[in-house]
C-alpha cells in the first residue's frame, strides 16, 4: 500500500517572468491542490502552511497562511474589480 511521506514540500517553478497576480494564483490553486491530496493520503490537517515565492534576485517572499481550525481542504479567494471569485479545492 501507498503511504504518504512524512513531510509536504513541492515546488512550482514558472515558465516566464509574471508581472501580475493571475499566474501567482494559478502556481497558487496547483500547490494547494497537491498539499489537499497530500493531506487527504495522510488523513490529516493543517493549521497553516507557507508559500514561498522565489524571486531571480533576492530576498524571497514568504506568505504564512494560517487557519483558525485545521482543515484538508480549502477556498482560496481572490477578488477582482468586478467582485469576488472563490476558487474551491475538495
Amino acid at each position: 500500500y501507498f503511504q504518504a511521506p512524512e513531510q509536504f514540500a513541492a515546488k512550482l517553478e514558472l515558465m516566464a517572468d509574471v508581472d501580475r497576480t493571475e499566474p501567482l494564483l494559478y502556481a497558487a490553486r496547483r500547490l494547494i491542490f497537491e498539499l489537499t491530496g497530500w493531506l487527504a493520503a495522510r488523513q490529516a490537517g493543517v493549521r497553516s502552511f507557507d508559500l514561498i515565492l522565489q524571486h531571480n534576485t533576492p530576498p524571497n517572499t514568504s506568505l504564512s497562511v494560517c487557519l483558525t481550525n485545521a482543515y484538508r481542504a480549502f477556498a482560496l479567494r481572490t477578488h477582482s474589480g468586478s467582485g469576488a471569485t472563490q476558487h474551491q479545492f475538495v
